[in-house]
């Protein structure tokens, strides 16, 4: 849905078909004034079929791919995506783990174990390069991406490889995908968001946290909050003069350049998953009700 700067409704379009559930996670706006997003599909109650939709910028559809790694169409799904410099797409997700099926408990129940995963695609959605990353009998999933400055690419999610089934998980990758260093913490809960500051670093964030962290993966700071006034971050954006706003829950945050929280509020009822800022000092955030979908504005 497209709206006007004050929140009026312009255009609203849907996709899928008779049998066919589409799920959008992520949206974002393309050099050329429309959109790509980026989710799953499911066609038969069961496939889960990562894709990718294009769409001029009236929100009419371009173009539609779809991804399957090795072909198994089973848990496959793309959480985020990002136009990278060459006009191709970043994405990153949850895969089938074809080499790791097991069993459970010695049993004849297959467990569907996932890795985390990678995807660049090019302007048309085709495939340059696609990868996989985990551990054995674990549950790993990628849940932002981004293009850094350098060229490569830094990825953020969850990891079971430190024996904690929600361990945070950041990967620095370079222009082709290979990975050059990776960062995993058992203090640091489900990463789900990651940016590019405006000195060169890295700031992350889950559940209850936020984290800095150099191009060369050292950690600069890392706070935790309290889950009463901050419940979990879903997305975290970098504010002017250089401190932070995050979502999640039914809380918001805004802390200080080095993370240190400043202020922070709550909606009642609510289910938050984004956050951006507008302009005049205020930024906009977006999620559910129990009731409605609903836009709130929060002063900085």
């Amino acid at each position: 849905m497209k709206t006007d700067k004050d929140g009026n409704e312009q255009w609203a379009h849907d996709f899928g078909g008779i049998g066919v559930d589409y799920f959008g996670c992520n949206v974002e706006q393309t050099s050329d004034g429309g959109y790509v997003v980026a989710g799953w599909l499911n066609p038969m109650g069961f496939e889960i079929i990562g894709v990718l939709i294009k769409t001029d910028a009236d929100g009419n559809m371009k173009w539609f791919r779809y991804y399957s790694e090795h072909g198994a169409h089973n848990f496959e799904k793309i959480f985020a995506v990002e136009q990278t410099t060459d006009g191709g797409f970043i994405m990153t997700g949850q895969a089938f783990s074809y080499e790791d099926n097991d069993t459970f408990y010695g049993g004849s129940m297959p467990y569907w174990w996932r890795d985390l995963w990678v995807i660049k695609a090019d302007a048309t959605g085709a495939v340059e390069w696609s990868q996989t990353h985990g551990g054995y009998c674990c549950c790993d999933v990628g849940r932002d991406v981004i293009q850094s400055t350098d060229g490569g690419y830094v990825v953020v999610g969850t990891t079971m490889q430190l024996g904690h089934p929600s361990s945070a998980w950041m990967i620095k990758m370079d222009a082709d995908g290979s990975i050059e260093w990776d960062y995993k913490s058992v203090t640091m809960i489900r990463a789900k968001s990651v940016i590019e500051t405006s000195d060169g670093n890295f700031v992350w964030a889950g559940w209850n946290w936020s984290c800095k962290m150099t191009p060369l993966g050292n950690v600069i700071w890392k706070q935790v909050y309290d889950s009463s006034v901050c419940e979990d971050i879903n997305e975290i954006i970098e504010l002017p003069g250089g401190g932070f706003s995050g979502v999640g829950g039914t809380t918001f945050i805004i802390t200080d350049s080095r993370g240190a929280l400043v202020h922070s509020g709550s909606f009642e009822d609510c289910d938050l998953y984004g956050v951006t800022e507008a302009n005049l000092g205020y930024g906009v955030i977006v999620g559910s009700t129990t009731a409605m979908t609903r836009l709130e504005m929060m002063s900085y």
